[in-house]
């Protein structure tokens, strides 16, 4: 092994370094700053967790222990942690192993470890069902039962209230219990109607004619209020994005409420800087941050700690939860996934020549 990493990365800088640099040799794309940045965190509470110590042995030479502590990690209401939770340490331990230069026999178990994981979690996939702490949601949870909840929210809280109809230009936010509402009841609006991951907490917010000049114009992600007052996305990085893709521009959904919402939310922040911030750092939020507050906030107002992922399964399963149910009886006749159904044999019928 030719490098360790101290027991709490702390240089984010350096790290990113090392890792492009491994990962330009084995011939990948670049990571992330933002993936990276989960890595570290991942890899820093399980270091703190297992009591290392920059005088010990490096624990990661040690997978035995590694797994044993990460499968014995103790979550949320006593019971273990997910396995998508214990993918995410072993994929931290993978990506920065690597940079490590660990023996291969180590990191091979680590991957076949972290290959387990993923077989199982496909096979959760595949059967197109809620976990089982999401069935208690989803028949409370419906598109029209958070409508509205939102749509109550200024009813029962006033700061809410004097935002939505105050129309000048020198309202401030400047409390945080007022901004952390009021951030949330504006994301939330956005996300009824737009169903993203954590995208918007990336975003800067700015006019078309700021957009045309901005340094990072092609590689930032923005929310752009255009000539006529609309607003629509320009993201310049998301999850799936490749290496040769270019910023993706999405309408926003829903109407002259959200324009109208985000145009008050824009002059209500000074018609500058991030979309959603830490008001305590007047800085973006990390997507981490962006869903432990989400969490938090749906706790209170909807009485369900979720997060966008979870809006997202509400969305389509009400939208094409019935063609679930029949292409998965179709596919188990067939003797094949829903997955290899929708992605394999379900194509577009093209139109007839005329």
């Amino acid at each position: 092994m030719d490098y360790k990493f101290p027991a709490e990365i702390t240089d984010i800088e350096d790290c990113f370094l090392r890792v492009n640099v491994y990962r330009d040799s084995i011939h990948q794309d670049p990571i992330k700053m933002s993936s990276l940045l989960t890595y570290i965190k991942t890899y820093n509470k399980l270091s703190r967790d297992i009591e290392y110590d920059d005088n010990d042995d490096y624990f990661m030479n040690d997978p035995k222990r590694v797994i044993n502590f990460i499968k014995n990690m103790p979550g949320r209401g006593g019971v273990g942690i997910s396995t998508n939770t214990q993918r995410n340490y072993f994929s931290a331990v993978i990506q920065l192993g690597q940079v490590c230069l660990l023996p291969r026999p180590l990191m091979k178990t680590y991957m076949l470890e972290r290959e387990k994981l993923n077989k199982n979690y496909e096979k959760k996939l595949a059967k197109s069902e809620f976990e089982e702490k999401e069935k208690e949601q989803v028949p409370i949870l419906t598109q029209f039962n958070i409508r509205e909840i939102l749509r109550d929210i200024p009813n029962r809280d006033e700061e809410v209230r004097i935002f939505l109809n105050y129309d000048g230009l020198d309202y401030r936010i400047s409390e945080f219990d007022v901004y952390d509402k009021l951030v949330y009841w504006v994301t939330m609006w956005i996300y009824h109607f737009n169903r993203l991951r954590n995208d918007l907490c990336y975003c800067d917010m700015l006019t078309q004619v700021e957009l045309e000049v901005h340094p990072k114009r092609d590689i930032g992600s923005f929310l752009v209020q255009q000539y006529n007052g609309d607003w629509h996305i320009l993201l310049g990085d998301w999850k799936t994005k490749r290496q040769d893709d270019d910023s993706k521009r999405l309408n926003m959904k829903g109407g002259s409420m959200i324009n109208g919402l985000l145009t008050k939310w824009f002059n209500a922040n000074g018609r500058e800087g991030p979309f959603i911030k830490n008001p305590r750092t007047n800085t973006k939020m990390s997507s981490k941050m962006f869903t432990d507050f989400m969490l938090k906030m749906n706790d209170k107002y909807l009485g369900h700690r979720i997060g966008t992922r979870m809006l997202r399964k509400i969305f389509y399963s009400e939208k094409y939860g019935d063609f679930i149910k029949t292409i998965k009886a179709d596919a188990e006749q067939n003797l094949h996934s829903v997955g290899t159904a929708m992605n394999i044999y379900t194509k577009e019928i093209p139109s007839p020549n005329v």
